[in-house]
């Protein structure tokens, strides 16, 4: 996890950085899971973090208990914005 995150960090690895966030946030969602029903703080967020994924967004997570969510692009020439 951290092992991934850091070379990717220094070899400006964008994928591969995404795929170790991706590691790290089911290994700490599934801490969370049996108080808030998921890895995600919501179902809502859960949906949104496959919706920013197939924009092609990489890294996608959610914030420690949520209802920030994140992700990484090569390029995304316009915000993303959802609200509840």
């Amino acid at each position: 996890m951290l092992l991934g995150i850091l070379p990717a960090v220094v070899e400006r690895d964008l994928l591969a950085f995404g795929a170790a966030l991706d590691e790290l946030q089911a290994r700490i969602g599934a801490a969370f899971a049996p108080v808030q029903g998921s890895i995600y703080a919501s179902a809502r967020s859960e949906g949104l973090i496959a919706d920013l994924g197939r924009l092609g967004l990489s890294g996608t997570e959610q914030s420690s208990w949520g209802p920030t969510l994140y992700a990484f692009g090569f390029l995304f020439r316009f915000p993303f914005r959802a609200r509840a």
